[in-house]
């Protein structure tokens, strides 16, 4: 029923990882691995093919170069930082079949022990960019912005159900590959970025059903790839870019904003500071149960959220190995979504 394509780029010691969770999937017929980095060894799983372009085509067209030479109705297009936990898969096309979808993702968690729920995926628009631009300029429309992907946040973890969002993330998705019109699946102008952005467009554009389903859960690890020649940020700049002319005739216009009265909130005393080079050493107060949110910006948009109950919260080993260093932003909420402090972690 389905053939799973992971793209490799030097993510050989994920993709082992993956792989030999995916060969026990009976649901899944075939794997297809695209090694962009040309460094895949002669070892073979089951019912595993590797697939060597010779260059780094990207990951649209090196998922399309796998769609051509696939027979399954269904495609599983999959990370190889991520990793299902066990029946997942099955539900996707169980709610895939039930619903008639052209894709269904699943939901994701930091950790295997499932106690960092990360977030919906959070797309693109006009709308989307100039929201996050005025969060940057001033204040009050920071606090608009938190507020509304936290609305969005436990809508997406307190769903039961399958459920519509606007976007799906392409670190996993179950694409019925008829319903998109056949091997083409991505856009092959996208290089890498808004691959996934771009497809849940044209699905919407087209009145064809996407769903989320729950009942899929898997383990996505967070910014593990390596960073290519050009630069992560060129290249998600260069895509972005490519995604406003394609759907807006034009690039992002440039808007004049009148300048801030005082600096983006919080001010930078209402922050606790932390500095650690060891998961053990963040240790922070709970005064009574809530939510412990972590982020890469004051307004926390989007962020990784888990579960703390008192004395203290103690950051696990697992995902703190896998947090690049540097400067990221944390806040803790009562169970009545009352603020009870802000946190400035910097990861050494």
């Amino acid at each position: 029923m389905i053939t799973a394509v992971v793209v490799n780029y030097h993510t050989e010691v994920l993709l082992r990882r993956l792989l030999s969770v995916l060969v026990r999937e009976t649901i899944v017929d075939r794997i297809l691995v695209v090694d962009n980095s040309d460094t895949m060894s002669a070892e073979r799983f089951p019912k595993t093919a590797i697939l060597k372009p010779g260059k780094n085509l990207g990951f649209a067209r090196a998922v399309n170069l796998a769609s051509r030479e696939m027979s399954s109705p269904y495609l599983l297009v999959i990370n190889p930082d991520v990793i299902p936990f066990p029946g997942s898969i099955s539900h996707l096309l169980v709610t895939a079949q039930k619903f008639n979808c052209a894709i269904v993702g699943p939901r994701f968690y930091w950790d295997m022990q499932k106690r960092f729920r990360l977030p919906p995926a959070e797309g693109m628009s006009l709308f989307w960019k100039t929201a996050r631009i005025l969060a940057e300029i001033w204040p009050h429309e920071a606090e608009l912005l938190s507020f509304y992907w936290r609305c969005r946040h436990e809508r997406f973890w307190e769903a039961t159900d399958p459920f519509w969002e606007p976007f799906l993330s392409g670190a996993c998705l179950l694409i019925h590959r008829e319903k998109l019109g056949g091997e083409e699946i991505f856009d092959s102008r996208y290089f890498l970025y808004y691959e996934d952005t771009d497809l849940c467009v044209k699905v919407r554009n087209e009145e064809k059903l996407f769903l989320c389903d729950p009942g899929a859960e898997m383990m996505h690890l967070w910014n593990q790839s390596p960073e290519p020649p050009e630069g992560k940020g060129r290249l998600m700049e260069k895509a972005e870019t490519f995604f406003f002319l394609k759907h807006y005739g034009s690039p992002y216009p440039s808007f004049s904003f009148p300048a801030p009265s005082k600096p983006i909130m919080p001010e930078k005393s209402r922050y606790i500071e932390i500095s650690a080079a060891l998961p053990e050493e963040v240790r922070i107060p709970v005064p009574e149960p809530g939510y412990l949110e972590i982020g890469l910006n004051p307004y926390l948009v989007p962020f990784a959220q888990t579960e703390v109950r008192p004395p203290v919260f103690v950051f696990p080993e697992d995902p703190w190995r896998y947090m690049p260093p540097g400067d990221y932003y944390l806040r803790l909420y009562n169970r009545h979504g009352i603020l009870l402090q802000r946190f400035r972690l910097k990861k050494s």
